[in-house]
């Protein structure tokens, strides 16, 4: 079964394929054989600070061909068990006679443990015949006073869930490696520039900028780019990212409006991989929002991923088995392209399109008016 984690790698990929860490990150990653089982883990690394769960990431795979998992435990509890069938490209290149279907990459959530500075996490691969400790990791969990208790509380969700950049490219994307993330990143700015029509005068907002995984590249096509997210953890790694540049405004949202941006001041706006985040009601207000802060004739683009859809159903029955008690703040809850569409219809918008694209639908439109 598909974990939650791995709707994260699925949403930011629906405009460009990714293929998961490239063989350079291979490098930097512990690698253990015994016997018959090969393995490594990309994500947690030693130290890592984690707050509502983390993510565990990587490989293993069975020199005879034989089907592998991974099991997770800490202190005699077991975390996750799950199977090491995820495509990895990237280990079939660098390891010769390795599946490329070897990869596994899931979300561990905080277990019921009292709170201390380390937990150690041991993870072993292991087939019918054979089992091999593939890493022994300590990390440590935000204080149970730090943690959210409630989904609306969105800075406190993802403050606790983003706790350093890895951390944020991990929440993200799934993945840290560098040359994705910048790869991912340039492909959906593209995409969205041209979906836009964005221009080199253009103010440009992105409602969720996370990392400014699209945001760094996107501000090359334009006047301004304004980052705006309801984590200062987020916006942190952001800048980061974008270092000094006069054509970026970074901004902390309050999780409700877009109050710190005056009325239409802005050319295009988008909010994407963001909305599974959200309640219904918060997805129109920024919709409202995005429509106020929007000049005549300003352009705006929505998604989601889709109920109706094959893909999408499939997710929500992967999200429905959890457990509702251990269910994730941050679980992602899905849209269709009426809801879509009707939000920006109410928020006052026209030309309104609605595109089916797989696991993704995405709404796009306009404020009516000229441009000044």
């Amino acid at each position: 079964m598909r974990t939650v984690r791995s709707l994260g790698v699925s949403a930011v990929n629906r405009l460009a394929l990714v293929s998961p860490n490239g063989a350079r990150r291979m490098a930097a990653v512990l690698a253990r054989t015994s016997g018959d089982i090969v393995g490594a883990v990309d994500a947690p690394r030693f130290a890592d600070t984690f707050g509502v769960d983390l993510a565990l990431v990587g490989w293993a795979a069975s020199r005879s061909g034989l089907p592998v998992r991974v099991r997770a435990t800490m202190q005699g509890h077991e975390l996750c068990d799950v199977a090491a069938t995820d495509t990895r490209v990237d280990v079939a290149k660098t390891r010769p006679g390795v599946s490329s279907s070897c990869g596994f990459n899931t979300r561990i959530l905080r277990p019921p443990l009292p709170d201390r500075d380390r937990y150690r996490i041991d993870i072993e691969a292991y087939t019918e015949s054979n089992t091999s400790v593939i890493r022994s990791v300590e990390v440590a969990w935000l204080p149970e006073a730090k943690l959210p208790n409630r989904r609306t509380d969105y800075r406190k969700v993802w403050n606790a869930v983003v706790t350093d950049t890895e951390a944020a490219r991990c929440a993200v994307a799934g993945y840290t490696d560098d040359e994705e993330w910048q790869r991912t990143g340039q492909l959906n700015a593209e995409t969205l520039r041209n979906r836009l029509n964005i221009i080199s005068s253009d103010v440009v907002l992105e409602v969720g900028c996370g990392a400014a995984r699209i945001g760094t590249h996107l501000r090359r096509h334009c006047a301004k780019w304004i980052g705006a997210d309801v984590s200062a953890n987020m916006l942190t790694a952001a800048r980061e990212a974008l270092g000094d540049d006069e054509r970026i405004q970074l901004i902390e949202l309050s999780g409700r409006d877009l109050a710190a941006i005056a009325s239409e001041t802005v050319d295009c706006a988008y909010c994407t991989v963001v909305f599974m985040h959200l309640e219904e009601w918060d997805r129109f207000r920024y919709c409202q929002e995005m429509f106020r802060v929007l000049r005549p004739g300003g352009r705006i683009l929505i998604d989601n991923y889709d109920l109706l859809s094959e893909e999408g159903w499939t997710f929500f029955e992967e999200i429905a088995a959890i457990p509702p008690e251990i269910r994730p703040l941050n679980v992602s809850k899905s849209s269709t392209g009426a809801e879509l569409g009707r939000f920006l219809e109410k928020a006052g918008f026209t030309d309104i399109s609605v595109v089916p694209e797989g696991l993704f639908v995405t709404a796009s439109a306009r404020k009516a008016g000229k441009p000044n």
